[in-house]
């Protein structure tokens, strides 16, 4: 994740507070913070920890938590987007700690008016809530811009939680993730940021591990936009958004629920899995002619002319990209093997809408698809898709287009469908 640096000259940093119930934090959370000192737009000035940490609500069913471990051991292959880290491996780290003991009701904690008057004295711009129950009182008016929480999850869709299990049992097609500002009212707070991703149609841990790990940003995305648009533009904007937070209140299933909701997902897996098996995926490629793509006309009257590869019962084409060259246009794109389930990079020429000298460019032991190419100090580079190998490589163009050196190391991470952005001499 990049982040703008550049500060406008002489701009105050927003002063932030964290609330924790300890220095040890969930791993997105420890990104979440990183990032916020990465912006430069922020400060943290406090930890604020409580003392005497609770849980909310009762222990969850027994069908309920074997469920969640069972899927856990057999789908968690990534980074762990809650495993423990302490905040204190953040190099440099001086951030002051405040230690409180919430006034604690039933499921919820109220500051002490000694603590309020600790806090109030920092002068917050805003408060992150990464700790602590369900908060009520005066600590919600306390900053000028409130007290951030996240839900994870859509208010309109259901609150309460738990966090990405409802949108996988009930085969909803996105899981949405939302940074609030909070009210008295539990997830009917002033939506900040909103966030959709796809639904892992089978793993709610696998589901739960995207969306956690996308929210990691979002305060930092916030106060930047703040800081960037001016407190008043930002506030106007927030009250010309509208959302709908009035979804049913949720809780982990019962058993009985559980055991239908589990058979439900079983059975819905299946017959996907049928489907996808008597149904393989197939992409093709095309060319239209028309200067505005699907504005002015419906897409039956555009005609596109497809470009086929020299065995489509073996292959497909998709994520073709043009570039113009010495008054002769070539076409990068993937083709992908159906039997060995993997992907290479191809190059034709066009002429007229024919590819013509068409041949593999790129060919690696792993997956490749999506070939970024792009022109820079007059050579050629292309970076393609390879996330499955759990790095991304770049190559140059040795004589362009049909060769190209061995692909060097361009950033260690998985990631999709790679491209840079240029602006002002920088590539984002």
């Amino acid at each position: 994740m990049l982040f703008f640096r550049h500060r406008i000259q002489n701009q105050v940093p927003l002063k932030i507070i964290l609330l924790l119930d300890s220095y040890t934090l969930q791993a997105w959370q420890f990104e979440l913070v990183k990032s916020l000192n990465e912006t430069g737009y922020g400060q943290i000035i406090a930890c604020v920890i409580n003392q005497n940490p609770k849980t909310s609500g009762t222990k969850s069913p027994w069908i309920y938590r074997a469920y969640r471990w069972l899927d856990r051991k057999l789908f968690l292959n990534q980074l762990d987007a809650f495993a423990r880290k302490n905040l204190r491996e953040i190099p440099n780290w001086n951030v002051p700690t405040l230690e409180v003991s919430p006034i604690q009701k039933k499921y919820s904690d109220y500051f002490k008016v000694e603590d309020l008057e600790l806090i109030k004295a920092l002068r917050p711009d805003v408060i992150i809530r990464l700790g602590f129950r369900i908060l009520r009182g005066e600590i919600l008016t306390l900053p000028r811009l409130g007290v951030c929480s996240f839900h994870h999850g859509d208010p309109g869709y259901y609150r309460g939680g738990p966090p990405a299990f409802w949108e996988v049992m009930n085969g909803k097609s996105v899981t949405a993730t939302v940074l609030q500002r909070l009210t008295e009212n539990l997830d009917q707070g002033q939506v900040l940021y909103k966030s959709f991703s796809q639904t892992d149609p089978l793993s709610v841990d696998r589901n739960a591990q995207r969306i956690f790990w996308k929210s990691a940003f979002f305060p930092a995305r916030v106060i930047q936009q703040i800081q960037l648009e001016g407190e008043e533009v930002w506030m106007t904007s927030l009250e010309k958004s509208s959302d709908d937070p009035s979804g049913p209140l949720l809780r982990p299933p019962g058993t009985f629920r559980m055991m239908k909701l589990f058979a439900n997902l079983l059975i819905r897996n299946l017959k996907r899995k049928i489907y996808e098996t008597l149904n393989p995926p197939h992409w093709e490629i095309a060319m239209v002619d028309s200067p505005v793509l699907f504005e002015d006309s419906p897409l039956k009257t555009i005609k596109p002319t497809f470009l086929t590869p020299s065995n489509a019962s073996k292959s497909y084409l998709a994520d073709p990209f043009p570039i113009h060259s010495d008054g002769a246009t070539y076409v990068f794109y993937e083709e992908f093997d159906k039997k060995s389930s993997r992907g290479k990079i191809s190059c034709g020429k066009l002429e007229g809408t024919t590819l013509v000298d068409a041949k593999v460019v790129l060919d690696e032991a792993w997956h490749l698809s999506y070939p970024f190419l792009f022109q820079f100090q007059a050579e050629y580079f292309l970076i393609p898709e390879s996330a499955v190998a759990g790095k991304i490589n770049s190559y140059r163009a040795k004589n362009f287009p049909y060769e190209w050196e061995s692909g060097k190391e361009f950033f260690p991470e998985e990631g999709y469908d790679p491209t840079l952005y240029e602006k002002e001499g920088k590539f984002w």
